[in-house]
């Protein structure tokens, strides 16, 4: 579902999410696969003497044989939602950015997480931790959640550095039960740090949680360098330098040490085992949904 649907129509959080995950969630369950679902794996036969509570009564009109839905596991989940609102995640500007993607995919998991009455934060960070919530299941948490979220759709950000791997770090110590962290970041500084962001990560990942990194990127700019074929004037978002370059000029270079460097995050992340996703902001909001989807199940 492209995002200009709730930028320009939808404008309420709530509604939206509910929206994707609704038509999401149908879509699953019209495939042939149970892996995600987030209401019943299958049916079984009813063994006598047991609770009547779950038996499907729908079926059971239909075949007078008694059948018990079998549930997932419940499994308690904690989840952590993690949100890098550095100035490097409010572009491209004129549209909707890195940042509001972000809070838009973490809504929508926010209600899956309601669905089966799992717990969920926030935490939104800079150089450092700027905003932090308690991990909560109630019904009064969730509409504070998208009410927090929702505040953030139009926030603006300049000129803010990014240090997510000592974030990271902090997070693993304050984190005390095991939960799943779910971080949204677009990895630019990390080039630069990029030791320190995977020892963040490996941080989490020895202190037992599970991670979900999501890579938030604009490909068609950012990963592809898809620019006017003319002189163009590049600033630095967090630091505000500038270089003047021809983008064709030097494209394939870019294009070659982008790849490189994801390709050796991915194979650290694979070593840590850590899920690690790439979204294009303009067309993977399912996507990220089923890559959360998919750690949430294990």
């Amino acid at each position: 579902m492209h995002l200009n649907l709730f930028i320009h129509k939808y404008k309420n959080l709530e509604l939206f999410s509910r929206k994707v995950v609704e038509g999401f969630l149908t879509s699953i369950h019209k495939s042939p696969f149970h892996g995600f679902s987030v209401e019943f794996a299958e049916h079984r036969q009813y063994n006598q003497g047991e609770s009547v509570r779950h038996i499907d009564w729908k079926l059971f009109s239909k075949t007078d044989k008694l059948y018990i839905k079998k549930y997932e596991d419940e499994t308690n989940l904690r989840c952590h939602f993690v949100i890098d609102q550095s100035s490097s995640m409010f572009v491209p500007q004129g549209s909707y950015n890195k940042f509001q993607f972000s809070v838009i995919a973490a809504a929508c998991m926010m209600q899956v997480l309601r669905k089966q009455r799992d717990a969920f934060g926030l935490t939104f960070f800079e150089d450092n931790i700027k905003e932090s919530t308690p991990v909560k299941s109630t019904a009064s948490h969730f509409i504070e959640m998208l009410n927090l979220l929702q505040g953030k759709i139009d926030y603006k950000n300049e000129n803010n550095s990014t240090n997510t791997g000592a974030v990271l770090s902090l997070l693993a110590e304050k984190i005390h039960r095991r939960s799943l962290v779910v971080i949204f970041t677009d990895l630019t500084e990390n080039i630069e740090q990029k030791e320190d962001f995977l020892q963040g990560l490996q941080h989490l990942h020895f202190r037992k949680h599970d991670i979900l990194l999501i890579n938030v990127t604009h490909n068609k700019l950012e990963i592809n360098l898809d620019y006017a074929n003319v002189p163009t004037n590049f600033i630095d978002s967090e630091t505000g330098e500038s270089i003047k370059l021809n983008p064709q000029e030097v494209r394939k270079h870019y294009v070659e040490g982008m790849k490189a460097y994801q390709e050796e995050l991915l194979e650290k992340c694979l070593q840590y085992k850590i899920e690690n996703f790439s979204a294009d902001i303009e067309k993977d909001l399912e996507k990220t949904l089923e890559a959360f989807m998919r750690v949430r199940s294990k």
